[in-house]
């Protein structure tokens, strides 16, 4: 009798003992007790809590927005739980949650609204971020560069998400009222940085119009494209993917005068002089014939879709012709030479993987059959021509060389006109031409002497180029 009220004991301790366990585990593990020991927490045991909250059953979404709703908690552990409940929502939406999203937008504390915009631009659709549109002109940048950011991710290539929503018939309106206010708020950013971003946003829309003045001209509907692009430079008169579509515009419809001179009054014409010499193409760009070259020293980033940007690296342009041939030198400039990348040799290999320059040509300004050259830095040459039988080894010369002494790489470079199409150089040739150098070594990047806005292949936003010292074709 005693061993059994011994064990009975034994159970009957073991028993209180479990369920004092279950209780504390499941007291601990309720959503308003983790809420509690969150509002103090930090380092590890706050990113566990976290996890917990966010895997918490039954109403913890109560627990949080009570918590949330206290003005004298801590803004930090307020945006924690509002990132928790951004999350709740995308996996079952929730209006109690839902409510609590468009008043952080305005919330008094900094890190709240932050916490807000980043959250919608992460977790919420399109439809509901049209409620960011209204803080384009927040008084805090982070929330500015954060709406900026959403407004111009994704494009041609990507998905456009909220400004695909924005861009509809019936919503002409609400576009016009947020290009006004980010047009005043670029006028008001003191940041190079943030100027940027509010002008990548209007860039958008002026890509948007420019293509649809493209489509007005193939339509035969002349006043139209031209209203859309005077539109465009309207919205940013420094743009330069407006500035070159007004140019080809004029071009197209058969006004050379105009084109000219346009170009060369937005800086988008290459005036390629007359020689007295011809340079020798061996890679060094030292002969005194590039002297009276056309020179320049400004490259833009090829792949900056809305908006142009100069490159980092520095890289110098030499052009000139004599004989009826182009003569081109690129000079790209490293730090450290030994980082260049070369890892292609012999006629039409993958160069363009290398360190290399681009040189395109479209002599007749088809805008598609363009000549493209590409050089790496041991002087081994790419070329075709982009049309649908993409002919190549068209007849040209080039060499390239590495002077460390200099603290830079260079291409040289020569073809006749006739070997492109056949066609000659005269007074009234106009050509597109682009020059190209890409750096993968020493750093990434792709830098344009006219920006291309997301592709070297964008023929349509290519530069003109015109040549001096030459008569005219005589007319029959």
């Amino acid at each position: 009798m005693r061993r059994f009220k011994i064990m009975a004991g034994v159970i009957a301790g073991a028993v209180f003992l479990f369920v004092g366990v279950v209780w504390m585990v499941v007291r601990s593990g309720r959503a308003e007790v983790l809420v509690a020991r969150l509002r103090a927490a930090e380092g590890a045991e706050r990113e566990t809590l976290i996890m917990q909250l966010n895997l918490a059953r039954g109403d913890a979404v109560s627990a949080m927005i009570a918590a949330f709703a206290d003005p004298a908690a801590e803004p930090g552990f307020r945006a924690d739980l509002l990132d928790l409940l951004f999350k709740r929502n995308l996996r079952r939406a929730d209006e109690r949650i839902a409510a609590v999203m468009v008043r952080a937008l305005d919330d008094p504390e900094q890190v709240v609204r932050r916490a807000a915009v980043r959250d919608y631009a992460v977790y919420m659709g399109s439809r509901d971020q049209l409620a960011l549109l209204d803080h384009v002109a927040d008084p805090d940048p982070e929330v500015r560069r954060q709406v900026y950011l959403l407004l111009s991710a994704g494009g041609r290539w990507g998905p456009t998400g909220l400004w695909d929503l924005i861009s509809g018939d019936d919503s002409k309106e609400a576009k016009a009222r947020l290009l006004g206010d980010v047009i005043r708020q670029a006028a008001e950013e003191t940041d190079p940085e943030f100027r940027l971003l509010a002008r990548a946003v209007i860039g958008r829309e002026i890509a948007a119009r420019c293509e649809k003045a493209i489509e007005a001209v193939q339509t035969s509907d002349l006043a139209a494209a031209e209203d859309l692009l005077r539109g465009a430079m309207e919205l940013d008169p420094e743009n330069r993917r407006a500035k070159i579509r007004y140019v080809r515009h004029f071009l197209g419809i058969g006004d050379r005068e105009k084109a000219v001179r346009l170009a060369d009054e937005y800086g988008a014409l290459i005036r390629i002089p007359h020689l007295s010499g011809a340079p020798v193409i061996d890679g060094d760009p030292t002969d005194d014939a590039w002297r009276e070259a056309f020179a320049s020293d400004r490259f833009f980033l090829a792949n900056s879709a809305w908006v142009a940007r100069r490159t980092e690296g520095r890289s110098e342009l030499r052009v000139g012709h004599r004989d009826g041939k182009v003569y081109i030198a690129v000079l790209g400039y490293e730090d450290d030479l030994s980082e260049l990348v070369v890892k292609h040799a012999g006629r039409d290999s993958d160069t363009w993987l290398d360190d290399c320059v681009e040189l395109f040509f479209d002599p007749v300004n088809s805008e598609k059959a363009v000549y493209q050259f590409v050089i790496n830095a041991n002087g081994s040459c790419f070329d075709t021509r982009h049309t649908e039988g993409k002919q190549a080894n068209f007849e040209s010369v080039s060499a390239a060389g590495v002077f460390l002494d200099r603290g830079y790489w260079a291409v040289e470079f020569a073809v006749a006109a006739s070997a492109l199409g056949g066609q000659t150089i005269a007074a009234e040739s106009v050509w597109g031409m682009n020059i190209m150098r890409t750096r993968i070594g020493p750093a990434s990047e792709q830098g344009a002497w006219w920006p291309t806005f997301g592709s070297s292949l964008n023929f349509n936003l290519h530069p003109l180029a015109v040549f001096e010292g030459v008569e005219a074709t005589p007319q029959p």
